[in-house]
């Protein structure tokens, strides 16, 4: 089912390659210590509005949140340097959490954990237990946090990446260095560790079918050395490969893919094609293609489909100098900068750059959000020395091309409506309408795709009807919380609303 509702998507934003991405600065100020904040973080409120930020303050060692809502301005300070802030807000405790990425010189990174109720706020750090290599740890090569979420949103962890530097040196035997990546999922409350692996970049998906959850991630491996021999000679080299790896929850391998040189950047999961019944894998690199079917070494971007445990390359795109980092489904584009000055937007179906906006001043430290629920609006947020910009970005909808054939559009026969309540515990009331006389079914489908529940069929004349979904199968059977779709289904065309159901 959630391959129908982005088919049907899909299908009706068929178009020719016309786009435009103008964009107006919503928010600019300077502020003073900014040049040195290595994070800016754009608070999105319950209602999915621009809300504030939290700036990760380096020099002073401390985090500060700038709360619109609330009119409030904190400052939170560590014995560590905060390097980047993840956090979400919940409307059922009226609190707002914040996990801070800390760091220290030659040491492994830790995670703070910052809780804001109404009445005062509770601040904790978590040590992190990261796998460690041959040798003295030398440089944190790169980090990251980012939370893990379910299909309906909800916050059911806290992914944590690293990937540590070691050297290694004896007198009279040389040295070497070697890179070892780290990933770990943490419960919320960062009590438990819920998964390991020596990875990074871990995302989620549905490329294989397994009912347990699926994993894809890639390994970076870096390993260099200088060797002297007794003549005085060094044997000086460095050994650069990625790999991708697949793997479900009970951290079984499902396979794997590796490139002979290379490095990754990028790797995000979702549906970008319709020509697969599944999830497809995007993956950017500096680095041969991972089937080896383009052998040169290029930074590229590529989006592969997985079955059956074949790998399948749909599309392959070569682009410098260009760093994808946001999905934006509403408009089915992969966003990103080009060289800190210009946002440039890719079409995820077919890999085409479809355009790129120049911005007239170079950005660091940049955040892609999104913003009004519905329709999502694209917002992008950097920093420009000493002043924090927000942007937000007037995407037209794609164009489609006319033809001979093409005449005024066909009104829709039947309409969908969204039930009420939404989210619902119990009962919910769902109406659609009959504007010309058909066959048509209402049905209830889990995420999976599995029918659930017939609300209603048969001959309609038209008019307007309703129906109410109470969580059971067709069998009464009570059913899980999560997210659902309903599907009406005519003669000739058919409209999905997605259900969210709470026990």
């Amino acid at each position: 089912m959630v391959r129908l509702l982005n088919t049907l998507f899909l299908t009706l934003l068929s178009f020719s390659t016309v786009w435009a991405a103008p964009y107006e600065i919503i928010f600019s100020e300077k502020i003073g210590g900014a040049e040195n904040y290595a994070c800016v973080d754009p608070i999105v409120d319950a209602a999915a509005q621009h809300a504030g930020f939290i700036y990760c303050d380096q020099n002073n060692n401390r985090i500060i949140i700038d709360d619109f809502t609330r009119d409030s301005l904190i400052t939170i300070d560590f014995s560590r340097t905060p390097a980047k802030t993840v956090h979400y807000y919940s409307p059922k405790r009226d609190t707002l959490y914040v996990y801070v990425l800390l760091n220290r010189d030659s040491e492994t990174p830790s995670i703070g954990l910052v809780r804001i109720f109404p009445d005062g706020l509770l601040v904790e750090r978590i040590p992190t237990n990261c796998f460690t290599a041959f040798g003295q740890l030398s440089a944190v090569e790169s980090q990251n946090i980012s939370l893990k979420r379910s299909s309906d949103g909800t916050v059911q962890g806290l992914w944590f990446e690293t990937a540590l530097l070691y050297d290694d040196s004896s007198p009279g035997m040389g040295s070497s260095s070697e890179i070892a990546p780290t990933t770990i999922l943490y419960s919320a409350d960062l009590k438990t560790e819920m998964m390991r692996a020596a990875v990074t970049k871990i995302r989620s998906g549905d490329v294989t079918g397994d009912i347990t959850e699926e994993f894809f991630a890639f390994k970076n491996y870096v390993y260099s050395w200088n060797f002297p021999d007794a003549f005085g000679n060094s044997d000086i080299g460095q050994i650069k490969w990625t790999s991708l790896s697949f793997q479900d929850t009970l951290a079984a391998n499902l396979g794997s893919q590796q490139t002979e040189q290379g490095i990754s950047y990028a790797l995000f999961t979702g549906d970008f094609s319709d020509l697969t019944p599944k999830k497809e894998i995007i993956y950017q690199g500096l680095s041969e293609d991972l089937l080896s079917m383009h052998s040169r070494l290029a930074s590229h971007v590529a989006c592969y489909g997985y079955d059956g445990g074949i790998l399948t390359e749909l599309w392959y795109t070569e682009i410098e100098n260009a760093r994808f980092e946001h999905v934006y489904a509403d408009k089915r584009l992969l966003v990103g900068m080009l060289r800190d000055d210009h946002v440039v937007f890719l079409d995820y179906s077919n890999g085409d750059v479809v355009d790129s906006t120049y911005l007239g001043r170079k950005l660091s430290d940049v955040t892609f959000f999104e913003t009004y629920s519905n329709p999502s609006v694209l917002n992008m947020v950097g920093r420009s020395g000493d002043t924090v910009l927000v942007y937000r970005f007037d995407i037209n909808a794609p164009a489609t091309q006319a033809t001979a054939s093409t005449s005024e559009p066909v009104p829709s026969s039947l309409v969908l409506y969204q039930n009420n309540p939404n989210p619902f515990n119990g009962e919910t009331r769902l109406s659609f309408e009959i504007k010309q006389s058909q066959h048509a079914t209402l049905k209830v489908y889990n995420i999976l795709g599995q029918e659930v529940a017939v609300l209603a069929q048969g001959n309609f004349a038209p008019g307007t009807f309703f129906a109410y979904w109470d969580g059971t199968d067709s069998d009464g059977m009570p059913q899980s919380s999560g997210v659902y779709f309903a599907r009406l289904q005519g003669d000739s065309e058919s409209q999905i609303i997605k259900l969210i159901y709470v026990k």
